[in-house]
């Protein structure tokens, strides 16, 4: 079974109208089902079928214009600081229906990510229309002091859950602050570390991310594994969880290389772990072999070895190449076609950021590449609304927002009562945002829905598309 939201509120928690992204995407609302805990069914935890949809009310689209004039304003004590202002949103405590409060950096160097987040947040708000959910902004300015004062001043508000924050040193930071006030909180960041608790981390795991692509991967029958990632705990975290996958398949991991993202060649790493120097003396002495040889089978040998810089494939069969950037992508993709890493022989695997790169397809070395990103028809649809909301395209962030406070809106019922404990928020059954299928798990992490993507000589291509319902949680 799936909780899909968005929702229009209709006057009572029971009267919820339950719509797939309701004025985002009305032609998928034939997928949509009803929230357990919000007037609808309890959930069965073992249950793997989504119920019958029901019939969503009709809506008409709204005009730009329209959409234009309903921007929130961020009050200017969250912005300017104002010491005198702060006793006016402190009064929010005493305000009817769920308090939402977002942190996130709305100044200082990381404020154009904030940004995203926070206009993503605006725009549901709007597309929820549940007049019960107030959405309240504190400017974390990107520090952990700011994120431990932004925290304080949300649960004076009266904040009943926190979206936010994004870094995860101010997530360390804002966390005591709402776990002593008994409030949960939706992080925007993707590191693990920092959930649990009450914290839960909304971004895109990288080892869910690695999971999919792996298991992809041995599934087509690859069965030795190396790694190149960047120096750091990122590239640790995706080290360590390709080990642990592969361990479930007949396969191993062969190679593991840390690397700079900001070098300019990594030759001399990939000639050691793709074994070029071995293979390049074992073309030599093939060659001089077959030209001691006269008969016309030797000379035709001889022909197609000169076409070649090597002899032999490299010791594994799958890489995952874990580049943070689109021109060290393209450089280490380059040098491993240029020392005879090559596809099919070896299947190169990716991450999600690399949906981020523009124009993939037109590094000759990365066509039939693999790597597992969101469901593209929901995550396009949003970018087009945003487009006609903000008059500009979105900052990939812009979608987690955009989810957060969907979920938020949902959950936050008639207000009277809004179901943010940890039993509603880790619905097993799952969530469908913009950003695909996903659920929270226990442990604070989200578990998504990936679908494979491949890179073609014309664009990409889904080769595996995404789950549309989750297997039951194994506790």
């Amino acid at each position: 079974m799936i909780s899909i939201f968005a929702a229009r509120y209709t006057g009572s928690r029971r009267s919820w109208a339950w719509i797939v992204l309701l004025a985002l995407i009305p032609a998928l609302a034939a997928c949509q089902t009803t929230l357990p805990g919000l007037g609808g069914p309890k959930p069965d935890p073992v249950a793997t079928e989504p119920p019958k949809p029901l019939e969503p009310e009709a809506q008409e689209e709204e005009s730009a214009e329209e959409v234009a004039e309903t921007r929130i304003v961020i009050p200017s004590a969250v912005l300017n600081e104002d010491p005198f202002l702060l006793d006016d949103i402190a009064g929010g405590a005493d305000k009817p229906g769920a308090q939402i409060a977002f942190l996130a950096p709305l100044s200082g160097r990381h404020a154009g990510a904030g940004q995203a987040l926070y206009e993503g947040a605006q725009m549901s708000l709007f597309d929820m229309r549940n007049p019960a959910a107030s959405l309240i902004p504190f400017d974390t300015k990107g520090t952990p002091d700011g994120a431990r004062e932004a925290a304080a001043k949300a649960i004076a508000a009266g904040a009943d859950i926190v979206l936010g924050p994004l870094l995860s040193p101010s997530v360390d930071a804002a966390a005591p602050v709402a776990r002593r006030a008994g409030v949960n909180m939706l992080s925007f960041s993707n590191n693990p570390s920092v959930a649990g608790a009450g914290v839960y981390v909304l971004g895109f795991s990288p080892a869910e991310q690695v999971r999919s692509i792996v298991d992809t991967a041995a599934q087509e029958g690859r069965e030795r594994f190396a790694v190149l990632a960047p120096a750091g705990a990122y590239g640790q975290l995706v080290i360590d969880t390709v080990q642990a996958t592969v361990a479930q398949y007949r396969a191993r991991m062969t190679h593991v290389r840390f690397f700079d993202p900001q070098a300019t060649d990594y030759g001399e790493m990939i000639i050691d772990i793709s074994n070029y120097d071995a293979r390049r003396q074992a073309l030599i002495r093939e060659q001089r072999q077959l030209a001691d040889k006269t008969d016309e089978a030797s000379k035709r040998a001889l022909r197609r070895l000169e076409e070649l810089d090597t002899l032999g494939d490299p010791p594994f069969d799958a890489i995952l190449v874990a580049a943070t950037s689109n021109v060290s992508l393209r450089t280490l993709a380059a040098q491993l076609a240029y020392y005879d890493v090559d596809q099919p022989a070896v299947r190169v695997l990716g991450m999600q950021l690399w949906d981020e790169f523009p124009r993939l397809y037109t590094e000759p070395s990365l066509i039939g590449s693999w790597y597992p990103a969101p469901s593209g028809a929901l995550l396009d649809r949003f970018r087009d609304r945003y487009q006609a909301f903000y008059g500009r395209g979105p900052l990939r962030l812009a979608s987690l927002g955009y989810d957060a406070m969907a979920l938020a809106a949902v959950l936050a019922g008639d207000g009277n009562d809004p179901q943010y404990d940890a039993r509603a928020l880790t619905n097993p059954q799952g969530f469908l945002g913009v950003d695909g299928l996903f659920r929270l798990l226990p442990q604070g992490v989200a578990q998504r829905s990936y679908a494979i993507q491949e890179i073609t000589g014309a664009g990409v291509d889904t080769i595996k598309p995404a789950l549309t319902t989750f297997q039951p949680v194994v506790n």
